[in-house]
């Protein structure tokens, strides 16, 4: 990683149902933890209950501010979006220290240090031709004949002294001439990923993997350190990630789990 300091990871979990717990987002942060991410977690969360009742290290839960809280009249990945946008305001990361967006429906299977390669001595001193500023994930679509490549908003990386231009325009996207309200908020990420005047690479391929919904590859899967699918229905992502966190972290060969639970 950057020796200009450990990264820093950022999800938000804006539930709109008063009294919904975030099952989501602690499988996200259990699962880092579990696999030793190296750098800090930091989650944005508008319900009152901690998602862990014990501290974690090199984690930390934000409560939003009211103002957040009291929408509940527009749906969570709505909210979600809108904090993100002002996420400058909150946090002010180190220049060359890289900042990681992570939708809360993800799932670490293994490490993702190696997701951003440490900078060469080249790069730190800013002369490398072919240092990169921003990672981006591709979403496995179903229909692959069309050439066009999209891109998932459930993991990202930029370096710090780039995060507010990134943020600046991904909300205006939203809120530039003839834009649909209506617009699939996918498409309107592929276009500002397009569009990014920076030096920008898709993470290594089958590192991270983000299918569409009923396009699940389960090789990919196997294989892939990363797990996102902030498209899906919230149940379908609820019970996939908790099939994967239970079946990575708890699983056995021997049926031990099973046969503690069903003797």
């Amino acid at each position: 990683m950057s020796e200009s300091g450990a990264p820093l990871l950022f999800t938000v979990s804006i539930e709109v149902a008063k009294h919904s717990h975030p099952t989501s987002a602690k499988i996200l942060a259990t699962s880092l933890s579990r696999s030793l991410f190296s750098g800090s977690l930091h989650i944005f969360r508008n319900h009152e209950m901690s998602l862990f009742k014990v501290d974690r290290r090199q984690m930390e839960e934000v409560f939003v501010p009211a103002a957040l809280r009291e929408k509940t009249n527009v749906d969570s990945r709505r909210n979600s979006r809108e904090f993100l946008f002002e996420l400058r305001k909150q946090v002010q990361p180190e220049p060359r220290q890289w900042v990681i967006i992570s939708d809360a429906a993800g799932i670490a299977l293994r490490n993702i240090d190696h997701l951003i390669p440490a900078d060469s001595k080249a790069a730190q001193i800013r002369l490398s031709p072919t240092d990169v500023d921003f990672y981006w994930t591709k979403t496995m679509r179903r229909n692959k004949s069309d050439g066009e490549v999209s891109a998932s908003l459930g993991l990202w990386a930029v370096r710090g002294e780039h995060l507010s231009q990134v943020l600046e325009r991904w909300k205006c996207a939203w809120s530039g001439p003839g834009k649909d309200a209506e617009l699939d908020e996918a498409t309107v990420w592929s276009e500002v990923v397009r569009n990014l005047p920076l030096r920008k690479k898709p993470f290594e391929k089958g590192e991270v993997y983000a299918p569409e919904i009923g396009s699940v590859d389960w090789e990919a899967v196997s294989n892939a350190a990363f797990v996102t699918v902030p498209g899906w229905p919230q149940d379908e992502q609820r019970k996939f990630l908790q099939a994967m966190y239970f079946g990575t972290y708890f699983g056995d060969e021997s049926g031990l789990m099973v046969n503690i639970l069903d003797p």
